[in-house]
């Protein structure tokens, strides 16, 4: 039920004016366009009714009108004996039975030659408004594909609708799977990739683990594995894609050990770690890991599980429902600890601010959804005085706050900015200027271009010495987002229709170097999106920097990684909070 709510509001998204694309201007000639649509496409049906309607305007002309005559007109629909034969005896029915005019209730409907269950509904939905899920051929399709339904005929398929879906919701959805079927997820070649509900999909996943197990067997198993080098978190590679290879999914899962292996298949940076460094690169027939390891958690999603009693009776409290967050209390949670998460927004939050091309929202809710019910999410904030009150009720305090404080432009009006995550949320609109190199700012600038927003990229030194990756950078470039290099922001002022932003041309070499000239120019826009990073709320630690040991440790009791000593990659992240786990352990 969870999926299939998820799935229909993406699609109404995708199709945010659903309706149907028969033409027709009451309801008798809806009933003609549905009983010609059968194995025609809509276009063809709305090319033929003009010319039929115009000699046939009423039930009772359609139904003196000689079956020759109907035929000639409806030919090129295909079945246009059988169709003319419904279309005159429906029509004899309306004027027989109902004085012309049609029915407005399914039982009586029902009953007009001509008409089965799929047109009925068709009529009650989109004449009179009503609600009810006619199943067409694309209906049925898309439906057991997603796996919304699974069943073997087109009335299993509409009762298992029915049931998945709100009563007040079924007449939309018809159209919004009608509608992907009918341009996405076509019968003999589905778009999959231009496919917004792909990751939810049942037929996908099928493909995608066909696609991953025939990459596993490409694995050589290098006794020295440059891929596990290069992995921060020293992923058991060769292992994890012979267990793949063996179709030991769940095993591969369980080897991997931690929350986020499908987010970081999805966000980390694959051609410097595993797969840039796979010996077969050279032949370039790399092993592709991130799809592989993508593939293992859509289908097996780590399980948060006790496989020992070493932390029984401990109780851990850990700050910031994040990556390092997550990954921390699952490794606690695992050898018997009691697990509070103290989260002041959203669990992931800033995952869910990761446009859907680069991660999907399925790959999110999975981890949230398998958080077990005891595991306490307390929705509040925590200050340093709170953060001492953890202290003292807690035997164990994992800071791992995210990059909440967003740092500024730094230049007079700066106030007049917009911040990535309003960008992230679709707060733009004209002409964008995203200030920044990194990959928040790539992110901003390609979701404000997929609003259809003219949209620049400025940085204050070279493209080589852009932090975001390279892949992003030029997929960037692929969508149409400009880029401007060698600027820094100086001021930012509003006029009556828009902004105008300074900047001054910069001279740099490499990160290290920068120098700012006299020489000025403006941009005009209608918003400056500032990306130029943020950091950890320093308030907790006395306004300081955490400085934490080579254990993550600060005291006794309390250990902080991820945002809150500079994680930045999601992998980092992971790597920190399991790296800290492995140490309280050990220390046990």
């Amino acid at each position: 039920m969870a999926n299939t709510q998820a799935i229909l509001k993406i699609l109404a998204k995708d199709f945010p004016n659903a309706k149907s694309e028969l033409n027709f201007n009451n309801p008798c000639e809806l009933i003609v366009a549905v009983i010609l649509s059968a194995q025609c496409t809509d276009k063809r049906v709305n090319q033929v009714t003009p010319a039929l309607f115009a000699v046939a305007p009423t039930p009772q002309d359609l139904a003196n009108l000689p079956i020759e005559q109907i035929e000639q007109l409806i030919r090129s629909c295909g079945f246009y004996h059988s169709k003319a034969t419904y279309l005159k005896e429906m029509a004899h029915d309306l004027v027989v039975r109902f004085d012309g005019l049609v029915p407005q209730n399914l039982k009586d409907l029902q009953t007009l030659k001509g008409v089965g269950r799929k047109t009925a509904n068709v009529v009650y939905a989109v004449a009179f408004g009503g609600q009810a899920i006619a199943v067409d051929t694309h209906v049925f399709r898309v439906s057991n594909r997603l796996g919304i339904a699974n069943a073997k005929n087109v009335l299993d398929t509409e009762k298992q609708l029915m049931k998945a879906i709100p009563q007040n919701e079924w007449a939309d959805s018809h159209h919004y799977i009608l509608l992907h079927g009918r341009y996405v997820c076509k019968a003999q070649n589905p778009q999959c990739g231009r496919c917004s509900v792909k990751h939810y999909c049942k037929h996908y996943a099928e493909k995608q683990t066909q696609n991953a197990s025939l990459e596993a067997s490409k694995c050589l198993g290098c006794k020295v594995a440059k891929c596990v080098e290069n992995c921060p978190i020293s992923n058991q590679i060769p292992q994890i894609l012979a267990l793949v290879d063996a179709q030991k999914w769940s095993k591969a899962s369980k080897l991997i050990n931690h929350p986020f292996g499908e987010i970081c298949g999805y966000v980390c940076p694959h051609d410097e770690q595993c797969r840039g460094n796979c010996v077969l690169k050279n032949k370039g027939n790399a092993v592709d890991f991130p799809l592989v390891e993508r593939t293992i958690f859509a289908q097996h999603p780590f399980v948060w599980k006790a496989v020992d009693t070493k932390l029984k009776g401990t109780k851990v409290a850990v700050i910031g429902g994040g990556v390092a967050g997550i990954t921390f209390a699952s490794q606690m949670y695992q050898h018997g600890a009691s697990v509070t998460i103290f989260e002041r927004d959203e669990l992931l939050s800033t995952l869910n601010l990761i446009p859907t091309y680069r991660l999907p929202k399925a790959s999110i809710e999975r981890i949230v959804d398998n958080i077990p019910a005891d595991v306490c999410v307390m929705y509040q904030s925590v200050d340093s005085e709170k953060l001492q009150q953890l202290r003292s009720d807690f035997d164990i305090v994992y800071v791992a706050t995210g990059a909440t404080v967003n740092y500024t432009l730094g230049v007079d009006g700066e106030q007049l900015a917009t911040t990535s995550n309003d960008c992230l949320m679709g707060k733009v609109s004209g002409n964008v200027v995203v200030v920044g190199g990194g990959n928040t700012a790539i992110d901003c600038a390609t979701y404000a271009k997929s609003l259809g927003c003219n949209v620049t990229v400025a940085y204050r030194r070279r493209e080589d010495d852009m932090p975001a990756f390279k892949a992003e950078i030029a997929h960037a470039k692929q969508v149409g987002v400009n880029f401007v290099f060698n600027v820094a922001p100086t001021k930012l002022e509003k006029s009556n229709t828009n902004l105008t932003l300074t900047v001054a041309k910069t001279v740099s070499n490499g990160r290290s170097s920068l120098q700012i000239t006299d020489e000025l120019c403006t941009i005009q826009c209608d918003h400056v999106v500032c990306a130029v990073g943020g950091a950890c709320d320093k308030t907790l630690f006395g306004g300081q920097k955490p400085q934490p040991n080579e254990n993550y440790q600060i005291d006794d009791k309390t250990f902080v990684g991820g945002d809150a000593i500079g994680g930045g990659l999601v992998v980092k992240a992971v790597q920190h909070a399991l790296a800290c786990a492995q140490y309280i352990l050990f220390r046990r």
